[in-house]
């Protein structure tokens, strides 16, 4: 088997249309989002602040890294590490100010036993894709789908089961009226926000990811697209007093929904804006502030990350990986180009928001999560730099 990986082993930012290379931006969140993550991360409000303030450096560090001798880079407590091969480039990095580690393998030989292993990969290996922090491939596979890969140097095989996509049942009730229409007035709750609840009839229940606008200035949100079907359909968003309302279509025009190599994306229309208040604000509950989005950033291992499920509420974690292809659901549709991390997700957190300070980072797609069981969680998000260049869009707000 042999598929295309997005690789970004050295993760230079993207920088597309309009949008700034976010990085390189400072992304010191504002109290609101210091307290938000104090909890989910174990630091204080203090100290969250200063972690964030050391990803936003070390964001603008990786930005400039040289591509020749570098094998890829994570972060250690907000702080860069930068795998290197030679004496000259670790004198390099560290003259940037991240710590060099010198490592054997340099990124080609990486990328060439991330191909064999894409090629050799049976339906076992749920997933897989470069650890720096390793100098290897890591592959996960499920022991009880038989046999997973040959032994070979670099390759490092863990057991682990396939990712499960976390959309909800569905199984609320709807009201619509004869023609399909709900007529309401602009009410404080209705409000097409990260994290609040969004559904295709009669498909699943999923979570809102990032409103955004298209070139022409029309309104959107981005979230996962196997919330939606192959054809545009009719979209509501949960409000707080009335319930599920029509919002818009899921796949407006029947070709904004990427499910595949590219990753696990898709839009819903927002027909009438004066009827919906597009807004980045998130709210992060158990009586926490709201936090609002002002930009995007792509991941890095090692980031702490919070994301805001319409099941799972406000969670925080860290960055696994990135780069990750892997199998999801009854029918282990293959994924690649997703990250990985640490965070419980839940059934209906399908398309939620994922933020690293007050930037952006993915939209939820599912993972095989325990949930306060004692044993890790996985989770895997598109990144959302990739969302917002694959339909020339930005975030509301951005100019």
């Amino acid at each position: 088997m042999k598929i295309r990986t997005a690789l970004c082993v050295t993760c230079a930012l993207i920088v597309g249309g309009n949008q700034v290379a976010a990085n390189a931006q400072p992304t010191r969140p504002a109290g609101p989002m210091a307290e938000a993550v104090r909890t989910g991360l174990g630091l204080t409000g203090g100290e969250a602040a200063e972690l964030f303030e050391r990803q936003s450096r070390a964001g603008g560090i990786a930005a400039r890294l040289p591509r020749g001798g570098v094998a890829g880079h994570w972060l250690d407590d907000g702080r860069l590490k930068v795998a290197v091969t030679d004496q000259g480039t670790a004198e390099v990095v560290r003259s940037l100010g991240a710590e060099p580690e010198r490592v054997r393998r340099g990124r080609e030989e990486l990328e060439a036993l991330l191909r064999w292993v894409e090629e050799n990969a049976t339906e076992a290996v749920v997933s897989w894709g470069i650890d720096p922090t390793k100098n290897a491939v890591v592959a996960v596979v499920d022991p009880a789908a038989g046999p997973g890969l040959p032994a070979r140097d670099g390759v490092e095989v863990v057991e682990g089961e396939p990712g499960e996509f976390a959309q909800g049942d569905g199984g609320e009730s709807w009201d619509w009226d004869d023609d399909g229409v709900v007529e309401v007035g602009l009410k404080d709750e209705q409000k097409v926000r990260p994290g609040g609840g969004w559904r295709e009839r009669p498909f699943a229940d999923c979570t809102i990811g990032f409103p955004v606008r298209d070139g022409t200035g029309s309104g959107h949100f981005l979230t996962a697209a196997h919330c939606m079907s192959e054809e545009e359909q009719r979209a509501s968003v949960h409000t707080k007093n009335m319930g599920w309302q029509v919002v818009g279509k899921s796949n407006p025009g029947g070709h904004r929904r990427v499910f595949g190599e590219e990753g696990d994306f898709g839009l819903v229309s927002v027909a009438d804006e004066s009827e919906w208040d597009l807004s980045l604000r998130v709210e992060t509950g158990r009586g926490g502030p709201e936090v609002e989005v002002d930009g995007h950033l792509s991941p890095i291992q090692g980031q702490a990350i919070c994301f805001a499920g319409r099941v799972s509420g406000w969670n925080c974690g860290k960055v696994t990986g990135t780069d990750r292809s892997g199998r999801f659901g009854k029918e282990k549709t293959l994924l690649a180009g997703l990250f990985g991390t640490d965070m419980c997700v839940r059934k209906g957190d399908s398309g939620g928001p994922g933020i690293s300070g007050r930037k952006g980072v993915g939209t939820v797609v599912g993972g095989n999560s325990r949930c306060d069981s004692g044993k890790p969680d996985r989770s895997y998000f598109t990144p959302l730099d990739r969302s917002l260049e694959k339909w020339g869009l930005k975030l509301v707000g951005a100019r």
